[in-house]
């Protein structure tokens, strides 16, 4: 199916850079063939420019309509098929290393090493550099100044410290271990978690009030996965994972804990994969607009492939709380 996507995808970026360039050819023809006609004899050569932009045009129709056929050939698979990040989400990279003293070590495709750990005080400013650095989240949160971040990330820190994790990252050329990757898992108490959902606060209000310092609670919000690009580009699975470990140091959601997984999808594309993984949304409040995942994922308006991939990510996220923290 990986193969199929990207043949409908290579058509339809080949269709789009025809459409672009199809009324400057079309002009080109034109005044071509205008200059030809009014050259005088012989007559036939400005037949020729017009000829072409003839089948340039039937070109662009065929164009046009392999277009649409794909359009809906692409919709019809995309109902029968996760999308091709949802093996990213539901698997696991596999550690390389497990007698490191400072946690397990995985390795990307570029041999650099990666481990997970807890946040400190002195890797706020790394929470602060990379959230900043993705525009979806500064878009989102625009009416925040890099220094009023710092202090909701030290604030939340100073609340519960656990709720801070980091991915680092080691490459052969350097052999310093710099931060790849940032996550902010809250455990909401239930007054928090009401205040969120009734819109009375936002998330940049959470206080001491609204987490939850309990062993065993029910309601958790992933606020904050970020990462650098080459994190994004070369070990996506990795940053993934950040979030499953850091959820799972929390709770374990196997067997049939229950449990509701708060997210505020900032970016276009995460509404869809979080409704094939069987998140529920949008909800919008006054602040925010949530999708939640009820587990364990039970109801006949769930479909069996919402039902099963929420059924891997939760084995996921059961296998990440055996990587020990730091």
């Amino acid at each position: 199916m990986a193969v199929l996507g990207r043949a409908i995808l290579a058509v339809v970026r080949s269709f789009h850079y025809w459409h672009t360039r199809h009324m400057q050819v079309s002009l080109l023809l034109a005044l071509l063939g205008l200059v030809t006609m009014t050259a005088g004899p012989p007559s036939s050569l400005a037949k020729i420019p017009m000829a072409i932009e003839h089948w340039v045009h039937i070109g662009s129709q065929i164009f046009f309509g392999s277009y649409l056929v794909l359009i809906g050939a692409g919709r019809f698979v995309a109902r029968r098929w996760p999308p091709p990040i949802i093996p990213l989400v539901t698997a696991n990279p596999q550690p390389v290393d497990t007698a490191d003293a400072s946690g397990w070590i995985f390795e990307d495709s570029q041999r650099c090493r990666y481990r997970f750990r807890y946040a400190r005080t002195a890797d706020l400013k790394s929470f602060v550099e990379l959230a900043m650095s993705d525009p979806a989240i500064v878009m989102t949160y625009s009416y925040l100044s890099p220094d009023e971040w710092v202090g909701v990330y030290r604030r939340w820190f100073g609340i519960l410290p656990t709720s801070l994790a980091v991915l680092e990252r080691q490459t052969e050329s350097t052999q310093q271990w710099n931060v790849a990757a940032v996550s902010i898992v809250a455990p909401l108490s239930p007054r928090g978690a009401e205040q969120l959902w009734t819109g009375e606060i936002g998330t940049v209000d959470i206080g001491a009030g609204q987490v939850s310092r309990g062993h065993k609670p029910t309601v958790f919000l992933l606020d904050l996965l970020a990462s650098d690009r080459r994190g994004q580009k070369a070990a996506p699975q990795m940053v993934l994972a950040l979030s499953k470990a850091h959820l799972a140091h929390h709770r374990d959601p196997w067997p049939n804990h229950k449990m509701e997984i708060w997210i505020e999808p900032v970016h276009r594309a995460l509404p869809k994969l979080l409704e094939a993984i069987g998140f529920e949304g949008p909800h919008v409040t006054s602040h925010h607009t949530f999708y939640r995942l009820l587990l364990p994922l039970r109801g006949i308006h769930y479909s069996q492939r919402q039902k099963h991939t929420a059924a891997e990510l939760v084995r996921g996220i059961h296998e990440c709380a055996n990587w020990p923290f730091k």
